[in-house]
């Protein structure tokens, strides 16, 4: 379904590129789930995800595709018992699947043995400068991937993420609260101030404001200079993997 850009987040369009042919979806079909560029996946070293929650399907996904690269999973609610009841509760409702929830158990399970969880909070306990610094502290431009769904404390960390933002080879996140003026304003300070391309713009289809204002947003980034970083990437292996390309169900037309 595609809807039009309210008037309030036109500015978005100036941002938005369609020249990236590399894109490809990480993670679930609705919430949680990003179109991003492939590239950056492929290319990253550390991937630092945000508020994991009981849904690791897009670290799973990018695991899948770069097996060097070191997670950091940050979340201080993540609970096994909550993901279990969660995947048996699914097994009751027909638009569910309970396998899947479950299954995402041993996902979870296997990238904590393998790779981080910092259980803290990002934006009140925790920052991005901190986390460079602390698991990348000799890694190059373009070399961090960062991925931030934590329940509207991703204005908190703006202002950490621009001053870092050479770091970053691709950035996701999920903006909530936009009927709310001032966070709108912060968006577009952000992205003046990033001067990232947006590849992928989603709308999240569990939260809809009245009258059908998109009030979260998924975006993806991808810094402007991606074809000059991303200048070693093996493209054969995108062709054999571009099946992981999956349309969100709304988007902006």
């Amino acid at each position: 379904m595609k809807i039009n850009y309210p008037e309030a987040l036109t500015f978005l369009q100036a941002y938005y590129t369609t020249n990236n042919t590399h894109l490809a979806k990480l993670g679930g079909y609705k919430d949680g789930g990003y179109v991003t560029d492939f590239r950056a996946v492929q290319q990253a070293k550390l991937l630092i995800s945000g508020g994991v929650g009981s849904n690791v399907r897009f670290e799973s996904d990018f695991h899948e595709i770069n097996d060097t690269a070191q997670l950091l999973l940050i979340d201080p609610t993540v609970s096994i018992l909550r993901m279990i009841v969660r995947g048996f509760y699914h097994f009751t409702k027909p638009t569910q699947s309970g396998f899947r929830s479950l299954s995402e158990v041993l996902n979870f399970l296997y990238l904590k043995k393998h790779f981080t969880l910092v259980k803290k909070y990002l934006g009140t306990q925790l920052n991005i400068n901190e986390l460079i610094q602390t698991y990348a502290p000799s890694l190059q431009l373009g070399q961090v991937f960062l991925k931030l769904d934590i329940e509207g404390f991703e204005y908190e960390l703006l202002s950490d993420i621009l001053a870092n933002k050479a770091m970053f080879g691709g950035i996701c996140i999920e903006f909530h609260n936009l009927e709310i003026a001032a966070n709108i304003e912060k968006i577009k300070s952000f992205l003046e101030q990033l001067s990232f391309n947006i590849v992928h713009i989603s709308i999240n289809e569990a939260c809809m404001a009245e009258h059908q204002y998109p009030s979260l947003l998924e975006i993806s980034l991808s810094p402007k200079n991606a074809d000059t970083l991303f200048s070693s990437y093996d493209s054969a292996y995108y062709l054999q993997n571009a099946n992981m390309l999956h349309n969100k169900t709304i988007v902006f037309g």
